[in-house]
């Protein structure tokens, strides 16, 4: 019996040594990697000009989100202002966050082809 604890004992020690497991009281600072909403792990992406998205990677973005068109960038130290065509074919005025690709605005410009609300109107009909 004591031969099987020596014997345990003495494996113990040469896989610590070997460093495949630690006791506890070797390891104090382990930092638990940073998870999402959902338990998954975050990643942060960095791009390359001071962090922001570049404009092809908004294009695709604001593509997938039904726009079109895209003309008239306008760089804000914080934002793109970008004028498009809307999905339905209107022409929009998108604001997007320079930094995490977020659409921040979105406004019709142009005059109103039709109004709603009588003669006076009383603002665009979507």
């Amino acid at each position: 019996m004591k031969t099987s604890t020596l014997a345990a004992g003495a494996v113990a020690l040469a896989i610590a040594a070997l460093g495949v497991i630690q006791p506890a009281s070797a390891s104090p600072g382990l930092v638990a990697p940073a998870l999402g909403h959902y338990g998954d792990q975050v990643t942060k992406v960095t791009y390359g000009y001071n962090n922001r998205v570049p404009l092809p990677r908004v294009f695709w973005s604001l593509k997938q989100k039904g726009f079109s068109n895209f003309r008239n960038v306008k760089w804000l130290p914080w934002a793109y202002v970008i004028t498009a065509s809307g999905y339905r074919g209107y022409p929009v005025r998108v604001t997007v966050n320079a930094y995490n690709g977020h659409i921040i605005d979105v406004d019709r410009i142009g005059p109103p082809s039709f109004y709603y609300g009588g003669s006076k109107g009383y603002g665009w009909k979507y």
